[in-house]
């Protein structure tokens, strides 16, 4: 069973089967109960969502929140984050200037 415990680190998921097709989550309220922890059976779904389609991650709250929510390294986790409303976008774990 794949370990989904949201505050280890955690590594970038494959190329999807259509990398053409992606899906953004909001992180508080679709993701998690507002300013809570991801479930395990919910990082397990996206996890696998991930091996069809992109998937991204997006929230209001900065990247060091998203970790606290969704696990150290979450940036890195999905090929696609954007923290601040947007305003902060990594790509491939990445900083995008």
């Amino acid at each position: 069973m794949t370990d989904t415990n949201p505050t280890k680190k955690q590594k970038m998921a494959e190329t999807p089967v259509n990398p053409r097709i992606i899906a953004l989550f909001d992180v508080d309220g679709t993701l998690t109960i507002p300013r809570g922890e991801v479930t395990p059976d919910m990082m397990a779904f996206m996890k696998e969502l991930s091996k069809k389609i992109t998937v991204g991650i997006v929230g209001g709250s900065d990247l060091p929140k998203q970790e606290e929510q969704l696990g150290e390294g979450i940036a890195k986790v999905f090929p696609y984050n954007f923290s601040q409303n947007g305003l902060v976008a990594y790509k491939d774990g990445e900083l995008q200037e």
